[in-house]
């Protein structure tokens, strides 16, 4: 009996011990329900949300750096419009005080003819009264194998000029007598014109002047109605920044709006013709002959580079290639079927933007009169004709009535007192003076004391020697001229 009472017992217990196991089980259900199971989601949440929060600082760092431009691509939409950066770059070249500029312009043909003009330049305005400029100017020309270079310093402080000539052609040196000249600083200024020209004719000159100076006034002010609020140029082409002296600047192509500047041309032109009381209909000057013009030299465009932190124009870069033919009513070409072209290259380069200039007047100089030859003179005297030719060009549009009769014209309403002074001065030093006049053209002659002769056309003064005398008819194709200024 006991024997089969233990069977029993094992099962109830295996019974029970299933009971403990399914409850143990329960227990953990319940613990792995209320405890564990929750925990999993809060977990990827704290991590959505750190990536979220990462992703959120990434964006905004992001939009930062675009908005304070420490980065700053062709396409950050906080990028200033170009059209907004050159107006601001025009106002800010407006009010600049002090600047230097570097200009170089290039002209080459096909035909191995080239040109190049250089200019170093130092400007300070800040004393309008007093505006102070120093230039040092060089020309290169390579003419058809011949080369021709010369160089001078220029300075201007308020009313007075400093010219020194560095580099003279051989020509010139010769022709004018400028080899005593060289390498010195000679110092240009009212006493200076006074004595060369003398007190009668420098007052006269001074009241044209005066005159003059009053109509240049009223023309400025009718420019800048014209170009007021005209846009001249158009941004064509947003480039990738640069660096130009470790300054990040913007670098745009432009080109120049033919469509303006014709109507532009055509107003100033009727403006200046105004001005002067003088019909440029007459000499061809039409709107339609301005638009064939423009039309044949075609686009102009450049390159300009403006500073992205001052807003300060750095340089400017134009590069045009013209074919003379086509600029002609009637195309041309060489013997060997070949057409002349043109190459332009004008690269300006500013900089020292409102830093202190230092231009003064040279410590030794001397007074153009103490320099001239024949001050006072022969000389002196073409001076002063050269003078009274020029005023009567502008007053009557001729030369006509600057001689008579092979003569100095010592009838002349205006300038007869003076035109005798001259050819009694140069009579009293044994010199002989001979005239020739007409609408367009003069030729002046004095033949000295030693035999040469000293001649003045509207080229300028120049010595010749023996028997080379003035030469032309006065015509439009043979005007008169010296022998050394022979077309």
């Amino acid at each position: 009996m006991q024997e089969e009472s233990l069977p029993k017992d094992n099962n109830l217990n295996q019974e029970n011990s299933k009971e403990e196991i399914e409850k143990e089980n329960i227990y953990s259900f319940e613990n792995l329900s209320s405890d564990s199971f929750p925990n999993k989601p809060k977990k990827r949440f704290f991590w959505v949300k750190v990536i979220l929060g990462v992703f959120l600082f990434l964006v905004c760092s992001f939009v930062a750096v675009l908005a304070s431009r420490v980065w700053d691509p062709l396409w950050n939409p906080f990028r200033p419009k170009p059209e907004k950066v050159m107006e601001k770059m025009t106002e800010k070249m407006e009010a600049l005080k002090t600047l230097h500029s570097k200009i170089n312009f290039e002209e080459n043909d096909n035909f191995e003819n080239k040109s190049l003009i250089q200019l170093d330049i130092n400007y300070d305005g800040n004393d309008p009264k007093n505006i102070k400029t120093a230039s040092d100017i060089s020309v290169n020309m390579n003419v058809f194998g011949l080369g021709v270079s010369y160089a001078f310093e220029l300075k201007q402080i308020g009313e007075s000029s400093y010219l020194k000539l560095k580099e003279i052609p051989a020509f010139l040196t010769q022709m004018m007598n400028l080899g005593e000249l060289s390498n010195q600083w000679i110092k240009i200024n009212e006493e200076s014109l006074k004595n060369l020209l003398g007190e009668e004719l420098y007052q006269k000159i001074s009241e044209k002047k005066a005159e003059a100076e009053k109509q240049q006034e009223d023309l400025v002010k009718e420019f800048k109605k014209i170009i007021e609020n005209k846009k001249f140029y158009l941004v064509k082409e947003e480039l990738p920044d640069e660096k130009i002296d470790n300054k990040k600047v913007y670098h745009y192509k432009v080109v120049l709006n033919n469509e303006e500047i014709k109507n532009v041309i055509y107003e100033l032109g009727n403006a200046v013709g105004k001005n002067l009381g003088m019909d440029l209909s007459s000499e061809g000057f039409s709107k339609e002959n301005i638009n064939k013009l423009i039309e044949k030299i075609g686009e102009i465009s450049g390159s300009v580079w403006i500073g992205k932190g001052d807003n300060f124009l750095y340089r400017i870069f134009v590069e045009k290639t013209l074919k003379l033919s086509d600029l002609e009513e009637n195309k041309k070409t060489t013997k060997n079927n070949k057409q002349e072209e043109i190459l332009i290259k004008l690269d300006i380069n500013f900089s020292e933007f409102n830093k202190p200039m230092k231009i003064e007047a040279p410590d030794q100089f001397k007074k153009i009169e103490e320099l001239l030859p024949f001050l006072g003179s022969n000389y002196g005297n073409l001076s002063q004709l050269k003078t009274i030719a020029d005023i009567l060009l502008y007053e009557k549009k001729s030369y006509k009535s600057l001689c008579s009769n092979s003569n100095l014209n010592k009838k002349d309403p205006v300038y007869g007192r003076e035109l005798t002074q001259i050819e009694k001065e140069i009579k009293e030093k044994g010199g002989l003076i001979t005239c020739y006049s007409s609408e367009n053209s003069y030729c002046i002659e004095v033949k000295l004391s030693d035999n040469n002769t000293l001649c003045l056309d509207n080229v300028g003064i120049s010595q010749e020697g023996d028997n080379k005398l003035c030469s032309g008819e006065g015509t439009k194709n043979n005007p008169y001229h010296c022998f050394s200024n022979k077309k």
